[in-house]
């Protein structure tokens, strides 16, 4: 599949968002060969590439930190019905 600059920019900002080769090709309905080959043909795209990584790893790292120190609220139930929630850390 032929790489176009709307094809770039969303692979690009999946990758940013997600810090995931498999889950930013799906984005754009592309494999992750296509992908690499892309990278491996466009020095530019490379680049850009490595940044959006960073990008997404940061977020990755942020979000992992958050549940680490604020944790997450996990519903309690009770014959069926929430009845609260307790704070799990991970």
């Amino acid at each position: 599949m032929k790489l176009t600059p709307e094809r770039k920019v969303a692979f690009l900002a999946a990758l940013a968002e997600t810090g995931m080769v498999t889950r930013a090709a799906k984005a754009v309905d592309i494999t992750r060969e296509t992908a690499y080959s892309w990278r491996e043909d466009d020095p530019e795209f490379a680049l850009a590439w490595e940044r959006a990584k960073k990008i997404g790893m940061v977020a990755l790292e942020d979000e992992a930190y958050r549940r680490a120190h604020e944790g997450t609220d996990k519903p309690v139930f009770h014959l069926g019905m929430q009845c609260g929630t307790v704070r799990e850390y991970s």
